[in-house]
């Protein structure tokens, strides 16, 4: 995985930066997704581990997490002439 400028395409090394040093373009992170593997876990984190920006995630991870819920937006839906807005 590396971190890239979606404008002008300069790489930069794993770590927060939101904007490009020489253009203000945004940051974006390029997955290599035939290297990535979901784990076997209710935890969302370690079941996605390969996909989350850091190096070793071994103790930076909390411990009680869970996946959101989905929740039927029936007001929503109705205000976006939707039948199944979730």
């Amino acid at each position: 995985m590396e971190h890239y400028c979606v404008h002008c395409g300069k790489t930069f090394q794993l770590g927060y930066q939101a904007f490009c040093d020489v253009c203000d373009g945004m940051i974006d992170m390029r997955y290599d997704l035939s290297r990535a593997k979901l784990h076997t876990s209710s935890h969302p984190y370690e079941r996605f581990a390969d996909l989350l920006p850091v190096q070793d995630p071994a103790g930076l991870l909390p411990k009680n997490v869970a996946y959101s819920p989905l929740v039927h937006a029936k007001g929503l839906g109705k205000l976006l002439v939707c039948r199944r807005c979730i």
